[in-house]
């Protein structure tokens, strides 16, 4: 029983405080929500500039096929002044070419040929029968560039470049010895005067024959002249004359072209660039030196009146040259420290030039820079008569044969492939005779070569220093050469 009461007590006691849990208890009242606090819009830049792909490449802008133009880009890293664009038939119907550009070219540069202005090229194009296509280009050095072009396969714009160059040969468009010569331009200058003389550059005095004749010789034109018309200079149009003439072009600048021009050896189409201007240089002062006389020169000294009066000719103006019967060479007397004065062009003193052959033999004459050409010719008639001469040498024959020629040469003079003029002339030294003859004080070298040669080609070689070998020389067999001189 004390156990039910006391389960019926913790029952009660149980049910009376969960009776004081649920009593009502005062809640608080909810609030609804705060208003949401407006917020400020920020404006919004307009951009600036707009973000996008790049732009699609093409070298020049495309040309339609068959439409009414041809587009030529020029990638050559020159300026072409000439195009010419032609089919076999065109070609079989004119072989002179057209410059279908109508201003030059620079390198990267597009130009649109427009068709309907060559009415031959627009109807060959309009065949479309398969024909290739050959086309010519010359920029403003006178280079050459060639390719084909196929206009059905190929695009519309045609594209030259420096791989087209060619070495273009005008031989078989100009025969030698014809009824013509023709002179091409190609110096980026057009040509208002054209001489063609037998007679130095230095020479022309106003009296020639201006071959233009009033006209103008464009870039990339060519003057043909007939032969016929040519009668002072038919003795020079000969095989066998080896004749030079002197080609002078003037354009428009006054400035000269010139060519050494050979009609037994040169092409008959002379072709003028450049390389043929003849650019005056400042403080020079060249004289052109022809030798007329019989023999070869091999010294040139040019002197003032005091000084050749005094014996003193100075230094060599040849150098390594020599100068041969007929021939020409250029000398710049401006090296001469001495004539500076005469140079000026204030004085009228006369420079005294002299000439030495390899044994001594001199010619003299006297020159005035502002008053004669600059084409200096020795004569036969130039020879004074006086000859500088050295010590006498004399030479034993002491060999098995008799000797035909003898030479006196530098070192220089051999690896030139040079001996000289054989000092014997029409003497022949045989077997145990003596030859002497006296040096030229010209020769300045410290050693000096003798070769002689006897009948039979064979050749003696004796090396002379003039300072320790005394003035005898003995040829015996110990001095045979193995080897040929030349």
């Amino acid at each position: 029983m004390k156990r039910i009461r006391i389960l019926f007590t913790i029952a009660c006691i149980a049910l009376a405080l969960l009776g004081c849990t649920t009593t009502n208890v005062p809640v608080a009242e909810e609030l609804p929500p705060a208003p949401p606090v407006p917020v400020e819009e920020l404006a919004v830049p307009t951009p600036l500039a707009d973000i996008e792909m790049p732009q699609r490449y093409l070298k020049a802008p495309p040309v339609k096929r068959y439409g009414p133009v041809v587009g030529v880009i020029n990638s050559t890293g020159y300026t072409l002044t000439t195009f010419d664009l032609f089919s076999d038939a065109m070609y079989f119907t004119q072989d002179t070419q057209v410059n279908l550009l109508g201003e030059e070219l620079e390198d990267g540069k597009q130009a649109l040929i427009t068709l309907s202005q060559y009415p031959e090229l627009e109807a060959a194009l309009a065949e479309r029968d398969g024909s290739l296509f050959s086309f010519n280009a010359i920029d403003g050095d006178g280079d050459f560039y060639y390719g084909t072009w196929d206009p059905e396969r190929e695009s519309w714009n045609i594209e030259i470049t420096f791989d087209m160059y060619q070495e273009r040969t005008y031989a078989n468009l100009v025969p030698s010895f014809g009824d013509s010569i023709v002179v091409i331009n190609h110096t980026a200058y057009p040509l208002e005067a054209l001489y063609l003389e037998s007679k130095h550059f230095l020479q022309l005095d106003g009296s020639e024959t201006n071959l233009l004749y009033g006209d103008v010789l464009d870039v990339s034109k060519q003057l043909r002249i007939p032969t016929k018309d040519l009668t002072a200079l038919s003795e020079y149009l000969t095989f066998d004359t080896y004749a030079t003439l002197y080609l002078t072009a003037i354009d428009r600048d006054g400035d000269r072209y010139q060519v050494l021009w050979h009609p037994t050896t040169d092409l008959w189409a002379i072709e003028l660039t450049s390389a043929d201007l003849n650019f005056p240089q400042e403080g020079r002062f060249f004289i052109t030196v022809a030798n007329e006389t019989e023999r070869t020169l091999w010294y040139l000294h040019a002197a003032t009146t005091e000084a050749y009066e005094e014996g003193y000719l100075g230094e060599d103006l040849m150098g390594l040259n020599i100068l041969d019967s007929g021939e020409e060479l250029e000398v710049d007397l401006s090296e001469v420290d001495a004539l500076t004065e005469a140079l000026g062009g204030a004085s009228d003193e006369v420079i005294h030039l002299v000439a030495l052959t390899s044994d001594g033999v001199r010619y003299h004459r006297t020159f005035a820079p502002y008053a004669e050409s600059r084409y200096v010719v020795f004569e036969e008639r130039d020879h004074d008569g006086e000859q500088e001469e050295g010590p006498k040498l004399t030479l034993y024959n002491e060999t098995p044969s008799d000797l035909w020629f003898l030479y006196l040469a530098t070192d220089e003079m051999i690896k030139q492939k040079e001996l000289g003029r054989d000092l014997l002339g029409d003497e022949i030294v045989d077997v145990g005779e003596v030859f002497s003859f006296n040096l030229s004080l010209a020769h300045e070298d410290e050693e000096l070569n003798f070769y002689a040669y006897d009948f039979n080609d064979q050749v003696y070689h004796k090396r002379w220093n003039r300072f320790s070998d005394g003035l005898e020389l003995t040829f015996t067999v110990e001095d045979l050469a193995a080897d040929p001189v030349l």
